[in-house]
């Protein structure tokens, strides 16, 4: 990051989904005899996606989305609710004329409902995804958008407890995913694209675990 909507230009080509998204995260490459070719690819999509898609399996089909931000993260989400059979598809940015170009490059996929702020959504989402900066919002902007259930998604991981997270965490019905949840779902299908082989999940898992506890103890050290 902020990379997702230029890297474009250094990648020898892309996936379907990649350009249809206009966001790369991942690049693949491959090394034929003295040729290299890099390939464009997004895993954040399919990473939200199996997220969704597992929460979908303990509860009813989301019906309603809304996707917090504009920018190439932004554009993964939207794809991502798309697939999951969402029908109908908020964004809010604060920028409006960004918000509309990423209407208009899905045009042809699928429909994109703008709204000016979180003020104007005119219904409660089933699904929630952010992809701005959890240190630019704060917990009151969010408190009306939740009904009675659903699923909430933040993308940001700094800090893993964002505003939007907690907003979220305070309606009874309402399950939330961390944005480090989403970059290891990502990362399972990043694994893969890389090795062919299948992730090791619980060992990936195992290591943000650890790397989380290492941190804390050396916040706490460094209180002392």
């Amino acid at each position: 990051m902020p990379h997702k909507l230029q890297v474009h230009k250094f990648c020898n080509e892309q996936t379907e989904t990649a350009k249809l998204i206009g966001a790369i995260n991942t690049l693949v490459v491959k090394n034929n005899g003295s040729q290299r070719t890099i390939t464009g690819d997004n895993t954040d999509w399919s990473g939200l996606y199996s997220i969704i898609a597992a929460h979908t399996t303990k509860t009813q089909q989301p019906n309603i989305g809304l996707v917090i931000g504009a920018g190439g993260a932004s554009r993964a989400a939207l794809y991502a609710m798309h697939r999951a059979g969402v029908k109908t598809i908020y964004l809010v940015n604060r920028t409006l004329g960004t918000a509309e170009k990423v209407k208009e490059d899905f045009r042809q996929a699928f429909e994109i409902n703008i709204v000016a702020s979180l003020a104007d959504l005119p219904e409660k989402p089933d699904v929630i995804i952010g992809t701005v900066p959890a240190d630019t919002t704060s917990e009151d902007q969010f408190t009306p958008l939740f009904g009675s259930r659903g699923l909430c998604i933040d993308m940001s991981y700094k800090p893993r407890q964002t505003p939007l997270l907690t907003a979220a965490q305070r309606h009874h019905g309402w399950d939330t995913v961390t944005g480090v949840e989403v970059l290891l779902a990502q990362a399972f299908d990043q694994f893969l694209l890389w090795t062919g082989l299948k992730p090791p999940r619980d060992i990936m898992e195992e290591a943000i675990v650890a790397l989380d506890k290492e941190r804390a103890a050396i916040a706490k050290g460094g209180m002392l």
